[in-house]
């Protein structure tokens, strides 16, 4: 087996041919001779359609699935692809999109010639740029001005996944809205945070570290003296102090905060002389 994730209580007979990148549910059986391709995904319990007013008689019965007499294919069913073509492009990029994009470093790049064009354009990498090609943009919404999104732009130029970077860009335009209105509604700011959460894929450890680095960083004039500097962050933790709070709950919460502060440092060097102070802040209202 190559990358592939296999359930608990899975059985794999003899001769069984099992492609890279195939997930396999728990308690799967599958048959002997069996040859499951690359990026399949197998379940233990045919998927129903949700339609057949029989498949309650046909519970009883018992139906092999294609790869075995527990191993029935998954397929997601998307409602908002209609058409052939558009069904048919969905299943293009489900490899891509159970596994994610597969990256290299600067050495490994410049070893590929000119006419492969883009890193993983062979494997698909290519879609997801073209997708988001315009939400790249910082927003015609923002008004002039405002910079409190220009780093975000050296956030890309430094390598940071573009799902990331437009997570935090939709995370600070939430917080910047709320703070203009003057009314920061907690728990409306926690649906609209993990509403973008979903939107761009972004794990737990990505969340709370955008969410402190936006907080951080809000309406923030780097350019003023540590005393000022701070001073102006611990007005940002005590108006958003519930946000923060909201994701800080758990014992790993708190961990991914901690773990931001290094990248924090290392894009803001600005906040070296004021860290220590920040994080004694953050003890002291009961977000860490």
């Amino acid at each position: 087996l190559t990358n592939c994730i296999v359930g608990e209580n899975v059985v794999l007979p003899d001769n069984c041919q099992v492609k890279d990148k195939v997930v396999i549910g728990h308690n799967a059986v599958l048959k002997t001779g069996s040859c499951v391709p690359s990026g399949t995904r197998i379940s233990s319990a045919k998927v129903s359609d949700g339609f057949s007013d029989d498949e309650e008689e046909e519970a009883g019965e018992e139906a092999e699935g294609e790869f075995g007499p527990c191993a029935f294919n998954y397929v997601e069913e998307n409602p908002d692809f209609d058409s052939d073509e558009e069904i048919e492009a969905q299943a293009g990029c489900a490899v891509l999109n159970t596994w994610g994009q597969v990256y290299t470093t600067d050495n490994e790049g410049s070893d590929s010639s000119e006419s492969d064009g883009e890193v993983g354009d062979d494997d698909g990498d290519s879609w997801a740029e073209d997708d988001h090609k315009g939400d790249l943009d910082p927003g015609s919404d923002m008004e002039e001005g405002d910079n409190n999104m220009d780093y975000l732009q050296d956030d890309e130029d430094e390598g940071e996944h573009h799902d990331v970077v437009n997570f935090k860009r939709e995370v600070l335009e939430s917080l910047q809205r709320a703070d203009a209105e003057g009314k920061i509604v907690t728990d409306n700011l926690v649906l609209e945070i993990n509403s973008s959460k979903h939107a761009w894929n972004t794990t737990l450890c990505e969340v709370n570290q955008c969410v402190l680095e936006s907080v951080l960083t809000l309406n923030l004039d780097l350019d003023l003296s540590p005393g000022k500097l701070l001073a102006a962050v611990k007005v940002n933790l005590d108006k958003f102090r519930q946000l923060l709070i909201k994701y800080s709950q758990s014992k790993s919460g708190q961990d991914y905060y901690l773990s931001s502060v290094p990248e924090l440092i290392k894009r803001f060097p600005q906040f070296l002389d004021v860290i220590a102070k920040v994080l004694h802040h953050m003890y002291e209202v009961d977000i860490l």
